[in-house]
Parts: structure tokens; sequence; C-alpha cells
């Protein structure tokens, strides 16, 4: 059987512990408390620790997710949660009033800190923010010269979710 270990990455709100829920083939470890930092994000509940969830894809892979908390102050358990991680996926809510301020901190923070990381984007709230522009994730990304592979999903989808993680074990296959 192949174990990978992935990480859920992102602003507050962009969907980690949402998507965590929606393919965890049991009952996720959440660390959700109440919201105290309504500034940020005014969601009821927050993620403080890690999220945490196991999914079986086919018979012979399993997939360990970790998800992190979106609030800088709890840099420290990003650091810790990536270390042996085979890749991450960056949820950023679309919805957000400078979503690609949430890409640009998170893509930068984690190339900074293992520039061989395997990074997917997820674009969450695509749905709700209707005067977003999609196409800035991509010019972002163009303008940056980076090849990060770019989706927008549901996080309450399991199969946006399953998708995500297919790609990122696609990306660990050697290329021919």
């Amino acid at each position: 059987m192949m174990r990978y270990k992935f990480v859920f990455a992102g602003a507050m709100g962009a969907g980690k512990t949402t998507a965590i829920r929606a393919i965890s083939d049991s009952t996720p470890v959440s660390t959700d408390v109440a919201n105290i930092d309504q500034d940020q994000h005014t969601k009821a509940m927050t993620t403080v620790g890690i999220d945490y969830g196991i999914v079986k894809l086919g018979d012979d892979v399993e997939v360990m997710i970790y998800g992190t908390p979106g609030q800088e102050r709890f840099e420290f358990v990003w650091k810790t949660v990536q270390t042996g991680a085979l890749g991450t996926i960056i949820y950023v809510d679309h919805s957000a009033e400078n979503p690609i301020s949430q890409l640009e901190k998170y893509v930068n923070y984690y190339v900074e800190n293992d520039p061989n990381v395997l990074l997917v984007l997820a674009v969450t709230h695509a749905d709700e923010g209707l005067n977003q522009d999609t196409e800035q994730y991509a010019n972002w990304l163009k303008a940056r010269n980076l090849s990060i592979p770019l989706f927008f999903v549901d996080a309450r989808r399991r199969e946006d979710i399953s998708m995500l993680l297919h790609v990122l074990i696609a990306l660990l296959e050697p290329q021919d």
C-alpha cells in the first residue's frame, strides 16, 4: 500500500476543514473552536490546531490529510505539519476582499520554506465572489513564472477534493 501525507493550507474560511470533512473516510480529528477573530473572518468556528483525516483512493493508496489553521499566529503549526509532507494544497477564498494577497502569502511561505514543495491551488467560493476576476490567479502565476496546477473547487464536494489529491499523486510520479 502507498501512503501519502498531504497538507491543506490557506486562509481562514477558505474551506480546509470542510474539505477534510468531505473527503475523509471516517470522522476527522478537528480542532475547531469558537472564532474570536471576527476581524479576519466572520465564521462561527475556526481551526486552532490540526485537522486530520484519512482517505483511501482505491485498494492500494491511503492519504493522510492534515489541515492547518489559517491565522498567521499559528505559523508554528504550519511548519510542524509540513514536516514529512509530500505535497500541499493551498486553498484561496475567491469571495475574500483580496484573494490574491492570500495566494501570494501562502505560496511564498511554502516555497520559501521548501523550494521543492509540490503545490496545487484550490480556489473556493468562486460562486460567491461574482465581482472578482477568475483569471487573476492564472495571471499571477504566469507573472511569477510558476507552474502550479490551479483548480476552482467546491470544498464540500468529495469529488472535487479527490481530484486535487489525485493531481498531487500524479505530480509525485516520476516523469518519463
